[in-house]
């Protein structure tokens, strides 16, 4: 059974929820993709689930939307999966000398003479 390929995604297929969708055959949208899943290690048949792409990567098809029909969702030719909500946090990056020095650096305000008469 299928499964989705990006990190820490546990959906597969047979599953109502979800759609899944293989890799383009096109090399410009396929290394779209594979930056996307930022994977070195990919299946033999790689797939990623509906959950990886916004509503726009959808074609629509209003007949059967509007008859009430369900149909499989069908992406887009360009399109490309953005939503990764179980991708790991990018590491922070350590700060500069220069960064360090400006925290923690005392405000120092402009001394100013009032002359009262």
């Amino acid at each position: 059974m299928p499964s989705c390929c990006a990190y820490g995604c546990s959906n597969r297929s047979g599953s109502a929820e979800h759609s899944f969708h293989r890799f383009p055959s096109d090399k410009r949208l396929w290394a779209a993709w594979q930056a996307a899943v930022s994977r070195e290690n990919l299946p033999e048949t790689p797939r990623f689930c509906s959950e990886h792409f916004t509503r726009g990567c959808f074609q629509r098809n209003l007949r059967k939307e509007l008859m009430g029909e369900e149909y499989k969702p069908v992406l887009k030719e360009d399109a490309v999966p953005t939503v990764f909500p179980h991708r790991e946090p990018a590491p922070k990056r350590p700060k500069s000398a220069y960064q360090e020095r400006k925290e923690h650096e005392e405000v120092r305000l402009p001394s100013v003479m009032i002359f009262c008469v």
